[in-house]
């Protein structure tokens, strides 16, 4: 997927903290939205409930791109981290997709390093 929102808190980094983002959004042709809650039945064969909060979801050419936050340190241990957090990511993201009908996207944004890493599914 191209350029998006998460590229340009990126490149924000070392701003005055709130700041970043509101600078971001001032590229209205982006629908964005921050810490939206999420409820869903999963589909898995057994009676489980997804319940979180989206971080960061929002819209580019090629479809949604879902972000959640991530406060660790990275370093050495980065691939570990994204192992991790990777099922959570996915299952938001592919419960967006559900819901919207449009490919999905699924990332990790490490708010200390400013790392992003995308992940297979979603």
């Amino acid at each position: 997927m191209g350029e998006g929102y998460i590229e340009c808190i990126q490149d924000a980094k070392g701003r005055d903290g709130p700041s970043a983002p509101r600078a971001c959004k001032q590229d209205t042709r982006m629908m964005i939205h921050h810490e939206v809650p999420l409820a869903a039945r999963m589909d898995d064969g057994l009676p489980t409930v997804l319940q979180g909060v989206i971080d960061l979801v929002y819209r580019t050419p090629e479809g949604w791109e879902v972000v959640d936050y991530k406060t660790d340190d990275t370093e050495g241990r980065l691939d570990a981290l994204v192992e991790a957090y990777a099922p959570q990511v996915t299952a938001y993201a592919r419960q967006w997709r559900r819901l919207t009908g449009e490919p999905v996207r699924a990332g990790l944004f490490f708010v200390r390093s400013g790392v992003v890493k995308w992940v297979e599914d979603g």
